[in-house]
């Protein structure tokens, strides 16, 4: 293959065939969708209770494993750790998903290597972290402003606040749609996610029926306004269940008997679900998809939600309603959630059109396409700017 194929290295997320969240599932179509333009790209995938590293493809993409005995948080920044220093003596243009060990990218810097940083959500803002640990958080991301050579927002929120906190444009020249760009500041939302198979299985193991109960899809967290989504459902019957999806079992066990505590016997917790398939499934036959959200820009969830023709009750904040605009109920305590979730229950023509517009909303100003042509055109334009990528593989 020649050596000017343009070719990008993928870090900061667990590793492709995704199994684990966001970053994974985006790394996954964005690595297929840059393969199938004649790209070569690099997956960096950790290898936990392994030493070593080692190599192995994938639908064209080629998977470098790093092996790493720690866990927790220890794990991830010595996984990051190795594999910064790995991509670095490869010399090509990286694309780094989130920036919580930012400290690194001065590997790239003193290596002249072409870093572009996606910057995801206010990782510092969620609650699940300790105050020394969303301070340290907050200092990665000024430091990844300073040192990334190009930062990339989700959201316009998302890049207003990072040009305040210091990427070096004033806030104003943020674009306010999706698809803009401002000096040092692109704005690139996530897709929808491709059109899913019906699993009808899927219903059939938890014993539902297609229009007979609503879904909720989120790591069980405060800031995802879970609490407040199950309360607000269990403040009085509807004659319909609540699916939970999301693994109780890994939060603290604190927060878990809170949950539980305030669900009604028509809140059902499903648990993890990773199967595109079956949670598309699940989402195209759920009567309303509540989404509590708070931290996050455009959140691929409400996405692949609104995709499913789902009619939505959100939290009330600017990431939401710029997503979902006229195509959701809002809510901002239990007693909104409840506010919300009855008046939709209650007007199925409302339902029916919210759904159909939240469709039509999502194909068009979401798509997959649109979403990594835009990433590819800004991936190309690092491959101009860097010599690297000319070098032997």
């Amino acid at each position: 293959m020649s050596d000017h194929t343009p070719a990008i290295s993928i870090l900061g997320c667990r590793g492709i065939p995704a199994g684990h969240g966001g970053f994974e599932s985006f790394a996954e179509r964005l690595s297929l969708f840059l393969i199938q333009s004649g790209w070569r790209v690099t997956v960096y995938c950790q290898a936990n209770q392994q030493s070593g590293s080692t190599e192995s493809e994938w639908r064209g993409v080629r998977l470098v494993s790093i092996g790493v005995r720690q866990t927790g948080a220890l794990g991830t920044i010595v996984f990051d750790l190795l594999s910064t220093l790995h991509a670095a003596r490869e010399g090509r243009p990286v694309l780094t998903l989130g920036y919580n060990t930012s400290p690194l990218f001065l590997v790239y810097r003193l290596r002249g290597i072409t870093n572009i940083v996606n910057m995801d959500g206010l990782e510092w803002k969620r609650s699940k972290w300790s105050w020394w640990q969303r301070a340290w958080l907050r200092v990665c991301e000024r430091v990844a402003l300073r040192l990334a050579n190009r930062c990339v927002a989700d959201h316009p929120a998302i890049a207003r606040h990072l040009c305040k906190a210091g990427v070096g444009t004033e806030p104003g020249a943020v674009a306010e749609s999706m698809n803009r760009s401002a000096k040092g500041m692109a704005v690139i939302p996530y897709g929808c996610g491709p059109a899913a198979n019906d699993r009808p299985e899927a219903l059939e193991e938890l014993g539902l029926q297609a229009n007979d109960y609503a879904i909720a899809v989120a790591r069980l967290e405060p800031e995802n306004s879970m609490l407040e989504i199950v309360s607000g459902w269990s403040l009085r019957a509807r004659g319909h269940k609540l699916i939970v999806v999301g693994d109780i079992a890994s939060v603290a066990p604190r927060w878990a008997d809170q949950l539980r505590s305030a669900a009604s016997d028509e809140v059902f917790f499903a648990g993890a679900l990773y199967d595109a398939d079956r949670l598309a499934t699940l989402r195209r036959g759920a009567l309303v998809y509540l989404h509590g959200h708070r931290v996050g820009g455009t959140n691929p969830s409400l996405l692949e939600a609104m995709a499913a023709g789902n009619a939505v009750v959100a939290h009330d904040n600017d990431f939401n309603r710029q997503v979902a605009a006229d195509g959701a109920l809002y809510f901002n305590d239990t007693a909104g959630c409840d506010r919300a979730v009855t008046a939709l229950l209650a007007d199925g023509e409302t339902r029916v059109a919210m759904g159909q517009a939240n469709s039509r909303a999502a194909h068009s100003r979401f798509s997959d396409q649109a979403c990594f042509e835009a990433w590819r055109e800004l991936l190309l334009q690092a491959q101009a700017a860097d010599p690297a990528n000319k070098r032997p593989a």
